[in-house]
């Protein structure tokens, strides 16, 4: 409590000692209530004054913005390889000291040197000030087919979430919010939803328990609360509204992957698999990426089973939980993967386009093979993905 401004003569004696006529006074002062400042009971007029500024940005406030968005809004200069610019603007939360999380594999990790903190995801997020990204949404609004927007760990996220989603939202354009699953309840879930986003993504992104507690750690690295998470989510937003990262090479089997993917399916969620690219200054960033030939045949897979092609009791694993073999049709096969369906980027749809969020080179550098395409695969692409693949050692069972 703090006191307000009050003028009160007090009566003091020859030695300069309050009289107790002034004491008394002091004691009524200290017990008359309507002398504190009590912020959380303002009048209507006030409460109206603070409501309103809530669906406006903030002068003072920002979000960083990935790279290709910055680019795409004219932030920056350069050109997008293969005319890749995206239609999904992606944003990130921004808080003094960043996030409090210590995942061992992720650039915005705490435990990250201070000297490697630029980037995320292995692109660069500039900070833009929350007036200007604003305008910028404005004049761009045609090209624009989503927005996303990623919160951190964080006490002040999920209120901050829910204010950016308020002025985001006056822009008539669809939004995502990616969230944590310690942020999630069905409360939480409900005011995102009631803000105006209506997809939501969720960061799990270990497919096992052992990696999950070994990755992250503390209370993100509890297997359960992501699962809780998922199933919170899935009560608000409804079956295909809701999508979990996992990232591939943190350390997990095949087996282990696809059967979570699996799960998700079955639960009426989307599964958006990530590459995992060593960020340097994290704890892992000695750690090798997942071969292209595994990646490639796990995004084959993951696809089969979102599709219903195939079955789980459908794929062998080798001893060691890697994929061996499909049981499915020769022409089911080749017909998938000359679609190139299954390689572009997992990512939410647009007002228009069935594919908005595409991340162009957010998990392999310019001048290295695609991992994700963030455009349909042309003829050329997919004569190299079939190699990558290596389709005649994956032996139908």
């Amino acid at each position: 409590m703090e006191l307000t401004r009050f003028d009160v003569r007090f009566h003091t004696n020859s030695k300069n000692e309050l009289t107790p006529l002034s004491l008394k006074v002091i004691i009524s002062i200290l017990k008359d209530r309507r002398y504190y400042k009590t912020p959380h009971r303002s009048s209507g007029k006030s409460r109206k004054r603070s409501e309103s500024t809530m669906n406006s940005p903030h002068p003072n406030r920002t979000l960083r913005i990935s790279q290709a968005s910055a680019l795409a809004l004219g932030l920056t200069t350069g050109r997008f390889f293969r005319d890749a610019a995206p239609a999904c603007i992606n944003l990130l939360q921004n808080f003094d000291g960043g996030c409090r999380a210590s995942c061992a594999y992720c650039g915005l990790s705490r435990t990250r040197r201070s000297a490697e903190t630029k980037t995320f995801i292995r692109v660069r997020w500039p900070e833009v000030n929350e007036v200007h990204l604003y305008r910028l949404l404005e004049e761009n609004h045609g090209r624009i087919e989503r927005i996303c927007l990623a919160t951190v760990i964080h006490p002040h996220a999920l209120e901050e979430l829910l204010r950016q989603i308020d002025w985001l939202a006056k822009l008539n354009l669809p939004i995502s919010a990616l969230v944590s699953s310690l942020q999630l309840n069905r409360s939480a879930a409900r005011s995102i939803y009631e803000r105006g986003a209506r997809i939501l993504g969720i960061g799990m992104d270990a497919a096992s328990p052992t990696v999950m507690a070994k990755a992250r750690g503390g209370k993100l690295g509890k297997w359960e609360v992501h699962w809780r998470a998922v199933e919170e989510a899935l009560n608000v937003f409804g079956s295909g509204c809701v999508n979990v990262h996992l990232v591939v090479g943190l350390g997990e089997t095949d087996a282990q992957l696809l059967d979570t993917a699996t799960k998700l399916f079955d639960l009426g969620a989307g599964c958006f698999l990530f590459s995992f690219f060593p960020e340097p200054g994290t704890l892992m960033a000695n750690s090798p990426r997942p071969s292209l030939r595994r990646w490639r045949r796990l995004q084959l897979t993951t696809y089969l089973l979102r599709q219903r092609l195939i079955e789980s009791f459908g794929i062998s694993f080798d001893e060691e939980g890697m994929l061996l073999g499909l049981n499915i049709d020769e022409e089911t096969l080749l017909k998938t993967v000359s679609s190139g369906r299954p390689f572009e980027t997992h990512g939410c749809p647009g007002k228009n386009v069935a594919l908005a969020c595409t991340r162009p080179f957010g998990s392999y550098r310019p001048g290295e093979p695609f991992r994700d395409y963030p455009f349909p695969p042309t003829n050329e692409d997919i004569a190299a993905i079939t190699a990558q693949l290596d389709l005649p050692s994956m032996k139908r069972q």
